[in-house]
């Protein structure tokens, strides 16, 4: 403990030997509880300032990763799964884990000494036997408070005074006593009033006014006769609670409790829930020493426009984080990964790839809410799955995954601390900070200078045209660049290659992306009520009021509809969508290829399904093999390659085989198999069944009959979006089958 000699004034009724026998007995109540099977002990019989001799503000991860050693007095850590708080009085001091404001400090005190409130403190047992402590996962803050007063002499947490005159929360007290009066108390009650009062005569005498203090501190009180007020806090016998929750269920409960307790948003709250998931293996170098994380990293970086602005923060609404947490860079990174990491627990495998429209990705930054941090939450829920339901060799290829992907996304956000890219990481890159400056400067020219060809002239503010600059889009750039990356993981050997895709892509939005808004023609619909909104469409009246201010101007062209007649951002998020597929996907095709692999067609089928017939679909998504009455779901269905694979065969976007999986392995990838011809017999033994069925229910009438002709228009209507995926949709045809000899089996074999 820091100052031992006024820690030793302060701690006197609590001698070392005392605190031991309690440390044996709690250990054994420890391990008797953990036998008996009950959900909870509850313990009230141990004095405050023993709970305080058994606890350490040292970081937990610190012991858990071996970086320090769990000394030999202490019992009791705050649990890992603690969001990252920030007080706002910790001034000079190291205090900086706690929500508390002023007031709420001075309100604890005060019904602390005047003992009219019992603190609860809840323990989770379920690190002591690794890491031989206790995880205090509630009631963190206000044992925090009691320690860090207590054991610094000077510190600055109990503000009593404005100036000279007592702050509301102490005036309420001393006009009120009454109110703060029990049978037992009246003598503390009297002498905390007169310990007001004596304080604050002490400052008023005071004739340097640069020496006065608005906060009283332990020291003081020690000095000045109120040790007894302070013994008060002491022998306070809380109410601690003994739980063992699995790591999962704490963070649930946590979360779901704080959505009750002191102000936290929801993104402190996921943020505690992912220490708990990936944290461990993301958060920290091959030394155990924690990375720079955004901020850092971003803070020099040419996309920075000022100390504190980056292309995340200067989009995010100040008032969703308060001042009392720290966390952004947490949620951005996490948001960012989970906005393209899918685990599918069932399968026990993970894919990268983009989840999420545009529009969504900026929601979930610039307006975090409870639906967008859902989309962390339900990844951290899907990985604890796995860790309970899959096999070792499985969870550590999901965790590998994860902590390379991570990797990719510290790069892109300019993390390079073994200066293994040349020239710099990401978005700090020398070359692409170079291509962005020239570019910037040249960008208002060009603008102005579209503008001018249909007869608008801007020569100061650019008005709406402003949102069409390039660093409107830099979220969905890194979303995109990030996307593809991950879709196309087999053309690109190292994690440190996504500083070159970027460099790829900015250098064909900078070449093409003001030329791609000004030229891309958007529709003119009088009633666009049943439109999305982010689909970019005007009315002929805004349309005739454009003509009417323009010249030149044939077609009614997006960047000038935008920019004269407005709409929200989702619109120019739309058409970056339509640049990226029209303009980016061919341009990184010519420079990366064309190939593919059976982990990214799988994700991207499974994503295409989900926003175009929704995620009951693909849960209920079945069909029946190509033979045969057998009927299989998405985690039976294996991507195949028509080739075979094993004689060389490459896999192709879109130009693969929807196979029964023990019909795809094993002998059967020795088969090279023509895929028209495949899904002409998947298409018949489809009909078949349902032909088959509907002839058993003529002559049965059984509810069971009936039950598989349903069963089979479902196989057929899950055929049908599946060769509508792969545009084949011709083939949906109900003149093939087996039984009148329109395809034969097998016949897509080749020889």
């Amino acid at each position: 403990m820091k100052n031992s000699n006024h820690s030793h004034r302060i701690f006197h009724e609590f001698g070392d030997l005392d605190v031991l026998e309690v440390k044996k007995e709690l250990i054994s109540k420890i391990k008797n509880f953990d036998e008996s099977g009950e959900p909870s002990l509850t313990i009230e019989s141990i004095p405050y300032g023993v709970y305080l001799k058994l606890f350490s503000d040292l970081k937990p991860i610190d012991v858990i990763l071996g970086v320090k050693d769990l000394p030999d007095d202490i019992l009791i850590l705050a649990s890992v799964r603690q969001r990252g708080k920030v007080s706002i009085f910790h001034k000079e001091t190291d205090f900086t884990s706690s929500t508390w404001d002023y007031d709420s400090v001075s309100t604890g005190f005060i019904s602390w000494i005047t003992q009219t409130s019992i603190p609860t403190i809840k323990l989770n047992t379920n690190t002591y036997e690794t890491y031989k402590f206790l995880s205090k996962w509630d009631g963190e803050s206000k044992a925090l408070l009691k320690y860090k007063f207590l054991n610094n002499p000077k510190s600055e947490f109990w503000k009593i005074l404005n100036g000279v005159e007592f702050t509301d929360v102490v005036n309420d007290f001393i006009k009120n006593p009454n109110r703060f009066t029990t049978p037992i108390n009246k003598e503390s009650v009297d002498l905390l009033t007169k310990m007001f009062y004596k304080f604050q005569k002490q400052q008023e005498l005071k004739t340097d006014k640069k020496s006065r203090t608005e906060f009283i501190d332990s020291e003081w009180m020690v000095e000045n006769g109120y040790q007894t007020l302070l013994d008060n806090v002491l022998n306070l016998r809380p109410t601690i609670i003994l739980q063992n929750l699995p790591s999962s269920v704490e963070s649930e409960t946590y979360y779901r409790e704080g959505k009750y307790g002191q102000k936290q948003t929801d993104i402190h709250l996921i943020n505690s829930q992912v220490r708990d998931a990936w944290y461990e293996f993301t958060r920290f170098d091959k030394n155990s020493n924690p990375k720079e994380l955004f901020y850092e990293s971003l803070k020099n970086s040419c996309f920075v426009i000022s100390s504190n602005e980056n292309p995340f923060y200067r989009d995010i609404n100040s008032d969703i984080f308060s001042p009392q947490y720290k966390g952004l860079d947490e949620y951005i990174y996490d948001y960012t990964l989970s906005t393209i990491m899918d685990i599918d627990s069932d399968r026990c495998e993970s894919y990268f790839g983009k989840k999420n429209r545009d529009t969504l990705f900026y929601r979930g930054i610039a307006r975090p809410s409870d639906t967008g941090t859902l989309i962390v939450k339900d990844n951290v829920e899907d990985y604890h799955k796995v860790l309970q339901n899959c096999t070792s060799t499985k969870k550590l290829k999901i965790q590998k995954d994860i902590k390379n992907s991570f990797e990719v996304i510290e790069h892109l956000f300019g993390y390079d601390k073994e200066q293994k890219i040349s020239g710099g990481a990401g978005f700090k890159n020398q070359l692409i900070c170079k291509n962005h400056f020239d570019y910037l400067k040249s960008e208002l020219d060009l603008i102005r200078s579209f503008l001018r060809n249909c007869g608008i002239i801007r020569k100061g503010n650019l008005g709406r045209f402003d949102k069409l600059k390039v660093n409107e889009i830099e979220k969905l750039i890194t979303q995109n660049t990030l996307s593809y990356f991950f879709e196309n993981s087999n053309k690109f050997t190292s994690k440190t290659q996504i500083t070159s895709l970027l460099r790829d892509v900015y250098t064909l939005i900078y070449e093409r992306w003001l030329e791609y808004v000004f030229s891309y023609k958007v529709e003119i619909e009088n009633d666009n009520t049943n439109l999305p909104n982010y689909v970019p469409v005007y009315t002929q009246e805004e349309w005739s009021e454009v003509q009417n201010n323009t010249t030149n101007l044939e077609n009614p062209i997006f960047g000038i509809m935008y920019g004269l007649q407005g709409g929200n951002l989702e619109k120019m998020f739309y058409v970056f969508d339509e640049f990226w597929k029209d303009e980016m996907i061919p341009y990184l095709t010519e420079i990366y290829g064309q190939l593919s692999n059976t982990t990214k067609e799988m994700y991207l089928f499974k994503r295409h399904l989900i926003s175009t017939r929704g995620q009951k679909f693909v849960d209920e998504f079945k069909m029946y093999s190509v033979d045969g009455d057998t009927v299989y779901d998405l985690n039976k269905f294996d991507i195949g390659h028509p080739d075979a694979e094993s004689k060389g065969g490459m896999l192709f976007h879109k130009l693969w085989l929807a196979e029964e999986s023990q019909h795809n392995r094993y002998e059967y990838t020795t088969d090279s198999k023509d895929m028209i011809e495949y899904y002409k017999c998947l298409v018949a033994n489809h009909n078949d069944m349902k032909s088959y069925h509907r002839k058993r229910y003529i002559t049965t009438e059984s509810d069971e009959d009936f039950e598989m002709i349903n069963q089979s228009n479902k196989c057929l209507r899950c055929l049908e979006s599946l060769l509508e995926y792969l545009g084949i949709s011709e083939l949906h045809s109900p003149e093939y089958s087996y039984e009148n000899g329109t395809v034969e089996k097998k016949s897509y074999i080749n020889d």
